[in-house]
């Protein structure tokens, strides 16, 4: 995500911003090849649109992850960030995608997941520091009442959940994730995943128990060497 930020700051053209109003809005990661423990990785970051939102930007962002050593595509990140505040310069409208609908039956696979109250500081560690998930005082002038989880975080509960219910433990097998945030998460917050089969995808959303409102909507899985006497 931090390099996310340096390439808005850097973008031609897109006014100024206050970090603290922008909203990680959807997420997709798609895994190329498997990535190695120890590994050398250049990225590519590319800003693929700008649009006018009225009262904000929506700016998409790409980022391709490719291996030093032997140049392979190993994922690539494409995120929809919204930039609060800076709307109102015109362009190109964006064309709104047709949402997944979820099945009208009981889901496949359930599980709840209690997040720790230091689940924030545990996920800094892999160099996401905005500082808006542990500072009170900055999470005010985003306007939340207490630091928030990173997206992020509980986006990666669900994908290990479908790797360990689906996948048979082996990442290998997660082709790729996507979904939209929709609801804030505060660290302590109990998660519920559902997940429906269907073919070769799962389809699901992450509940927030306490607040009982969906934090992950128009969640979709692509799987890859999935036996599908499994699903």
């Amino acid at each position: 995500m931090d390099l996310m930020f340096e390439g808005l700051q850097r973008c031609p053209g897109l006014p100024e911003f206050n970090p603290m109003l922008l909203l990680h809005g959807e997420h997709k990661l798609t895994l190329h090849n498997p990535i190695p423990s120890e590994a050398t990785v250049n990225q590519l970051a590319t800003i693929k649109n700008v649009f006018d939102k009225t009262s904000g930007a929506l700016v998409i962002v790409k980022i391709d992850s490719f291996d030093e050593s032997s140049d392979a595509l190993l994922c690539s990140n494409e995120a929809s960030l919204f930039l609060r505040g800076i709307g109102g310069f015109g362009g190109t409208s964006m064309v709104a995608l047709k949402s997944p609908v979820m099945p009208n039956r009981a889901p496949e696979y359930t599980f709840l997941k209690k997040t720790s109250a230091n689940q924030a500081i545990i996920y800094r560690l892999s160099g996401d520091y905005n500082p808006l998930h542990i500072d009170p005082e900055v999470a005010s002038l985003g306007g939340f009442s207490f630091p928030i989880l990173h997206g992020l975080c509980f986006f990666g509960i669900a994908a290990h959940g479908a790797v360990r219910e689906v996948c048979g433990n082996d990442p290998k097998n997660l082709y790729s994730i996507e979904g939209r945030f929709t609801s804030p998460v505060v660290p302590g917050n109990t998660l519920l995943v559902e997940m429906w089969q269907e073919d070769e995808k799962l389809l699901f959303k992450v509940t927030n128990v306490d607040t009982k409102k969906a934090c992950i909507s128009n969640g979709i899985i692509h799987l890859r060497n999935v036996n599908r006497s499994k699903l």
